[in-house]
């Protein structure tokens, strides 16, 4: 698998690609973040990318992507989505 962990507070201004960057990716709702720690699987940004691309877009708006244990619980969540382990985005 290529999931990587990454830190908010460290590598949230890395970039992922050409235009997605770590805190794209970020466990958040709103303006409250919910953990430092940032699961990303590498090939959903490869993905994203090619979807920019293709479409010849401006922007990409994730909604959603990593959710941790702390947001599941805030959205009352069942926990078991492959938003969990940053394999999903929305």
């Amino acid at each position: 698998m290529s999931i990587q962990f990454f830190s908010y507070r460290n590598n949230g201004k890395e970039s992922l690609s050409e235009h997605f960057l770590v805190k794209d990716f970020a466990s958040a709702s709103y303006s409250q973040l919910y953990t430092d720690v940032i699961l990303i699987d590498l090939r959903l940004v490869d993905i994203l990318e090619s979807i920019y691309k293709h479409f010849n877009c401006r922007k990409v708006k994730i909604v959603c992507a990593y959710r941790s244990a702390q947001h599941e619980i805030a959205l009352k969540k069942t926990g078991t989505s492959f938003h969990n382990d940053g394999r999903a985005v929305d």
